[in-house]
């Protein structure tokens, strides 16, 4: 009936705005996340530049440095936070949340 479907309208519209005000919430952090990254990416890759240049460079050794270098500097914080800098104990609920955004959980489940 008429009702049930203007019901079911406004809460879809409800429901968008919720998440579109969810997005905008997090862009910030998102866009220093991300900055984040591409400097470390980019110093990464003007070290690994810097010793490709070299006379006799090992350009494979250069690049499995690069990878390396890339994979402790991007895992670090989490890594801190998880283990040293924090006084309480994380719940169950974080610890799933952390495996959530990190793409860690088990879909077989």
């Amino acid at each position: 009936d008429a009702i049930h479907d203007a019901n079911v309208i406004v809460e879809h519209g409800v429901n968008a705005y919720q998440q579109a005000k969810h997005a905008d919430a997090v862009k910030p952090l998102l866009l220093t996340y991300r900055q984040h990254a591409e400097t470390i990416q980019r110093q990464a890759l003007q070290k690994a530049i810097r010793q490709l240049h070299t006379d006799g460079a090992d350009a494979q050794a250069i690049v499995t440095q690069l990878a390396h270098q890339l994979t402790n500097k991007l895992t670090h914080a989490p890594s801190i936070y998880l283990t040293k800098n924090n006084t309480t104990p994380l719940t169950p609920s974080a610890l799933k949340t952390f495996a959530d955004i990190f793409q860690l959980t088990d879909d077989t489940d």
